[in-house]
């Protein structure tokens, strides 16, 4: 996870590089721009609870259904971009007003639905316990078919397309 540590942009002069190209040596100087300090953290761990699993599998089937292991995964990244970002819990982000229209058909506390999950749908979230999110932390969107036209486009994954708005960057 990448997090901004100070909005603060740190000027560089210049930056020497020397390129040993065979028996070539090479110096270079450049101009960089500014940059701002970023601190990189390791991924911590995720924790969900049975119920919470459930739901997340659940939601990933009903916004995704039979599309492939690697879009699954997809859609529950942005599930857990939102609960990292905004420091919210599972349910928090799943049932927030107008956010995923699919929470309405799970039970909020037993994660349960007339459209459970498959086996493919827990392994995916099995896999994202694990090893965390596949997408980059501000990738918070997605929808079929096409972008959101108040987003930035990252990338299609079968007929989902993900995005994130520069608001979260």
């Amino acid at each position: 996870m990448i997090v901004v540590k100070s909005e603060e942009t740190i000027p560089i002069q210049s930056l020497e590089i020397i390129n040993m190209n065979s028996s070539l040596i090479q110096k270079h100087i450049m101009t960089v721009t500014p940059i701002k300090i970023i601190e990189i953290k390791e991924k911590e761990k995720i924790h969900l609870t049975k119920e919470e699993k459930l739901i997340l599998a659940t939601i990933i089937r009903l916004e995704c259904g039979g599309s492939s292991f690697e879009c699954q995964l997809a859609v529950g990244s942005v599930v857990l971009n939102r609960m990292a970002y905004f420091n919210q819990s599972l349910r928090d982000v799943i049932f927030a007003p107008n956010q995923f229209s699919t929470a309405r058909l799970v039970n909020k506390k037993t994660g349960k639905s007339n459209y459970p999950p498959s086996a493919q749908h827990i392994a995916a979230v099995e896999e994202l316990v694990k090893n965390g999110s596949t997408l980059p932390i501000h990738i918070m969107y997605f929808r079929a078919r096409h972008f959101h036209t108040w987003t930035e486009p990252y990338r299609r994954i079968d007929s989902t397309y993900f995005s994130y708005s520069k608001k979260y960057m």
